[in-house]
């Protein structure tokens, strides 16, 4: 019992939950309106570039956003429109919004159901539409997805999930360090949003070269280890990327840890706002594969302790709010195939270890899924919460769970 809150008693909820509208059931909803994507960010762009795959020649797209230096414009050739004017079409029954913005969401439905707008009716938001994702591990250490295997698999995908809202290239120690990337990214994009996330260690040659293939969003990660000079160094690139046309979207990602100062995460903001790249901070997490080995009372890596009390949140606290929502759905169920750079296929993107199956091309989507349905280890995850274990989702279904510093702005624009 937390507070007044009981604790469920766990079940096992399947991943076949749904996931959300079909681009084709949102289009169906229109009739005949104008369809209005709130927000000309990432997510947006992700958007349009999906629902153009189902559209009917008739139908009507726009943007709309609040800065007031893209009303008017077109972006990747769909106007965009004003708040107001959006608003004011849909209450008119001319348009139907889908939000498409992550910060301030509660209170874009606010302002919108105060104008007259019916939320499910005349707006939606991005959180009840489908957007699955794949993630694609193109590298591991030295070993090295081949160009051959990642186009084979990037076609499957794109084949048997046509609504695939983006791909995420992973891959460790950094992605850019794999030769074939901005290949690897020209191959995607041509179907579906890429992304790209980089540490501050990537050499300079290899981020303007995956900049210039083209991706959708390029996230510069940065944590409390690192050096000022190089994230201004990094965004001077960046910054001159921009300047000569390039059409990627750019953030940096602050991964925030216990120990931080607020002169450090202050700096941090400073050096983005120099620039005028947008900055979202996130809280550290340790490994899930060794998270459960905690949960088991089964660790036996002497540093877990240590890393574990670096978070910048409580795991015990969290973990006990996190039993409350212990029968609900997977958190993580969007983001699949995870395909590794052997072209095994892992359970999901927060475990290293499971696997649902040896090779990716040799057995088709919808049998993964159902695959990853039977796992053992998903019922596993979800005896111990950890299938609910996101601090950000956390704090904003739970009142009284809250984040330690909230001057850590964590998960929204700082710039």
């Amino acid at each position: 019992m937390i507070g007044d809150q009981p604790v469920c008693v766990p079940h096992f909820v399947p991943l076949k939950t749904k996931q959300g509208m079909h681009p084709n059931e949102l289009l169906r909803r229109l009739d005949g309106r104008a369809l209005v994507i709130w927000g000309c960010g990432h997510m947006g762009r992700a958007m349009v570039r999906v629902l153009r795959k189902f559209c009917a020649p008739e139908t009507t797209l726009f943007f709309c956003d609040r800065r007031a230096a893209l009303i008017g414009t077109r972006v990747d050739g769909v106007p965009v429109l004003s708040v107001d004017t959006a608003i004011h079409d849909a209450r008119d029954r001319r348009s139907m919004v889908v939000v498409a913005v992550g910060g301030g969401l509660a209170e874009i439905v606010r302002q919108a159901e105060e104008s007259g707008l019916r939320h499910g009716e005349d707006l939606v938001t991005f959180r009840r539409l489908a957007r699955p994702e794949a993630s694609i591990q193109i590298l591991r250490g030295e070993q090295l997805m081949t160009l051959a295997a990642y186009n084979a698999a990037v076609r499957k995908l794109v084949r048997e999930v046509p609504h695939l809202f983006q791909v995420e290239l992973i891959g460790s120690p950094d992605p850019l360090l794999h030769p074939d990337l901005p290949r690897m990214i020209e191959a995607v994009r041509d179907h579906t949003a890429c992304v790209v996330a980089s540490g501050l260690q990537s050499i300079e040659e290899a981020v303007r070269r995956t900049v210039n293939s083209g991706p959708s969003l390029f996230v510069l990660r940065a944590g409390s280890d690192y050096a000022p000079w190089q994230l201004r160094t990094k965004l001077a690139l960046i910054a001159k990327l921009r300047e000569e046309g390039s059409l990627t979207e750019f953030r940096v990602n602050y991964v925030r840890r216990r120990a931080d100062t607020e002169a450090i995460r202050h700096e941090v903001t400073s050096i983005c706002a120099e620039f005028g790249i947008p900055l979202v901070t996130s809280h550290g997490y340790v490994e899930y594969d060794r998270l459960l080995d905690y949960c088991r009372g089964t660790a036996t890596d002497p540093t877990l302790k240590s890393d574990i009390s670096g978070m910048s949140w409580d795991l015990e606290a969290a973990l006990e709010f996190a039993r409350i929502d212990q029968d609900q759905p997977c958190l993580c169920q969007r983001i699949f195939p995870v395909i590794n750079h052997d072209l095994s296929v892992a359970v999901c993107h927060l475990y290293e270890r499971p696997r649902v199956a040896g090779d990716f091309l040799a057995q088709s989507y919808d049998s993964l899924i159902e695959e990853r349905h039977r796992s053992e280890h998903c019922k596993e995850c979800q005896e111990h919460a950890l299938h609910r274990l996101d601090v950000d989702v956390l704090e904003s279904r739970h009142e009284k769970f809250k984040l330690p510093g909230e001057e850590s702005y964590a998960g929204r624009n700082l710039s």
